[in-house]
C-alpha cells in the first residue's frame, strides 16, 4: 500500500479502495528481459464500484544510458492492456455462465 500512496496523486488515491489491493500473479517480461528487469502488477477496486484498476511497476537497473526506453515502455503498456482486456473478457464469460 505504501508504494501506491507514494506514487499516486491525492485525487487519484481518493478514488481507490486501498484495502482491496491485490498483487496479480502475472509478469509481462519475456525470459530475455527478466534477466535485467522486474515487474509488479497490482490491482485494486474503485470506491464507487467501477471496474478494478491496475497499477504496473517496471523496475530496472541501468548501468549505462539506455536507448529506446520509450519503445520499451510502450511495449510493456501494450502487454498490460492486452492482459486487462483478456481478463475482462474472461470475467464477463464467467458472469454470463453464472446467470
Amino acid at each position: 500500500m505504501d508504494l501506491v500512496e507514494e506514487v499516486l496523486p491525492g485525487p487519484v488515491l481518493a478514488r481507490l479502495d486501498l484495502e482491496s489491493i491485490r498483487v496479480e500473479d502475472v509478469s509481462y517480461l519475456d525470459d530475455d528481459l527478466s534477466r535485467h528487469y522486474s515487474d509488479l502488477v497490482l490491482s485494486m477496486n474503485l470506491k464507487d464500484g467501477g471496474d478494478p484498476v491496475d497499477m504496473y511497476r517496471l523496475l530496472e537497473h541501468k548501468s549505462l544510458p539506455a536507448r529506446f526506453v520509450g519503445l520499451q515502455l510502450q511495449i510493456h503498456c501494450s502487454q498490460c492492456m492486452r492482459h486487462k482486456k483478456r481478463r475482462h473478457r474472461e470475467n464477463r464469460a464467467q458472469a454470463s455462465r453464472r446467470g
